[in-house]
């Protein structure tokens, strides 16, 4: 068994060795995510000893160059690059802001606070910059024409392949195309000839020309990445066909012939009413 005053000695070393680890430090996140083409904020906190006087920060890339330095209380001393600046903070913290996160800024940042006597406390922290795939949610194209659909996603740096998929209301979806790194885009057999796919990592666009009925259905757009897995998006496809115009006139007692018999039928109804005699002008699908 241990004596009371062993245990009381243990207690107190142990409480001097957390105060120990808590002042004289810096904390700061390890890990953030920071969303692509948006600005974002790096933050540290100090926690000082007594005596302590901050004297200087300075924040630090991956590749230790100076990003913005000054000294706290002067804002004339803010010196750094142009794609940071000092945002605002509390008191014994420093706070850095990227103005437009991009590819370029993932990495890991230092913060270093130069304090009297004791020295340099840094901290650490590593941003992943982050992006989703954006798409227009529905198209629609005559039957015979052209029709265009397309996907963005933000840090083509990221991403090694790019594949589309069909899915029709009723069926499995099939492989359209893709397009991957040092390599030309790549049309499926069954679409050869009538869809092409653009050379692009970032701006994805799938283009079918002539468009069929059987084209109808929804699209996804699949970006593979190397840090990230598989990011997607979907647009969905309508098509209608020709339309031929008919022109009917007819008088009151014919009213039974009217929009609900007509149906799904009618690519546009248009009525109009001249007196004695209600017309309407409406266009059937091919």
């Amino acid at each position: 068994m241990i004596p009371v005053t062993c245990r009381i000695g243990l207690q107190v070393s142990f409480l001097l060795l957390l105060i120990g680890q808590t002042h004289g430090r810096v904390t700061a996140p390890a890990r953030l995510k920071a969303p692509v083409d948006k600005p974002f904020t790096l933050t540290c906190t100090l926690s000082k000893d007594r005596g302590e006087t901050l004297r200087e920060v300075r924040w630090l890339d991956d590749k230790n160059q100076t990003l913005l330095s000054y000294q706290p209380g002067n804002r004339d001393s803010v010196s750094g690059q142009q794609h940071v600046e000092l945002a605002t903070s509390p008191k014994d913290s420093s706070a850095i802001t990227i103005r437009r996160v991009g590819f370029r800024d993932e990495g890991c940042y230092t913060c270093i606070f130069e304090l009297s006597p004791s020295g340099s406390k840094q901290g650490q922290t590593c941003l992943t910059v982050d992006a989703e795939v954006t798409s227009e949610r529905n198209k629609t194209a005559v039957s015979g024409k052209k029709a265009s659909l397309s996907c963005s996603f933000g840090l083509p740096e990221k991403v090694q392949q790019i594949l589309w998929k069909h899915t029709p209301a009723q069926g499995e979806s099939t492989e359209v195309a893709s397009f991957a790194k040092r390599s030309d885009p790549m049309i499926e057999p069954a679409y050869q000839g009538r869809v092409w796919l653009s050379a692009s990592l970032s701006d994805s666009q799938l283009t079918i020309q002539p468009v069929a009925i059987q084209d109808e259905g929804c699209y996804t757009c699949f970006y593979e990445t190397h840090s990230e897995g598989t990011k997607s998006s979907v647009v969905c496809l309508s098509t209608y066909g020709k339309c031929l115009l008919f022109k009917f006139a007819f008088t009151r007692r014919h009213k039974r012939f009217n929009n609900a018999t007509l149906g799904q039928n009618v690519c546009f109804p248009v009525f109009y009413q001249v007196p004695g005699i209600e017309k309407i002008i409406f266009a059937i699908k091919m």
